[in-house]
């Protein structure tokens, strides 16, 4: 799973949401825009289990912005937005689990927060691994 691969997968479930402008970027456009989404991706683990299993966490952070005020209305989205994101996120071929969400107003903006984990099994390539163990031999042939 691939941050590019979140990015696409998180603007399919905003724009089901409500078909607003998504930014992943600071942008100036974003203080013109009188209704937005904010979202911050961290890949927070990238971590090898074996040798051809792998596992990501990703916290993902959706600020929602209006141009005025709203608490009734923030607390509505929060609840638009976590029956997309739970009990699992669809990235199509992939549908990790997300048990929490977490909402809270920050500076007069909604922070709907939460996070994943994918553990997938990759094929590993029989020719790399040749190479590597031909480099093996060859270093210790050196020594």
């Amino acid at each position: 799973m691939t941050y590019e691969k979140v990015k696409t997968g998180i603007i399919k479930i905003l724009s089901k949401v409500k078909d607003i402008d998504i930014f992943f970027t600071k942008n100036e456009d974003s203080e013109v825009v009188k209704e937005y989404f904010y979202v911050t991706i961290k890949p927070i683990i990238n971590e090898s289990m074996g040798s051809n299993v792998h596992k990501k966490i990703f916290f993902i952070d959706i600020m929602y912005s209006l141009d005025t005020y709203s608490y009734l209305k923030y607390i509505a989205m929060a609840e638009r937005i976590d029956k997309y994101v739970r009990p699992y996120i669809d990235f199509g071929d992939i549908c990790p689990s997300v048990f929490d969400t977490k909402m809270k107003i920050v500076d007069e903006n909604l922070h709907f927060t939460f996070s994943f984990e994918v553990i997938y099994k990759y094929d590993v390539k029989t020719d790399d691994m040749d190479k590597m163990e031909n480099i093996n031999i060859l270093m210790k042939e050196r020594e």
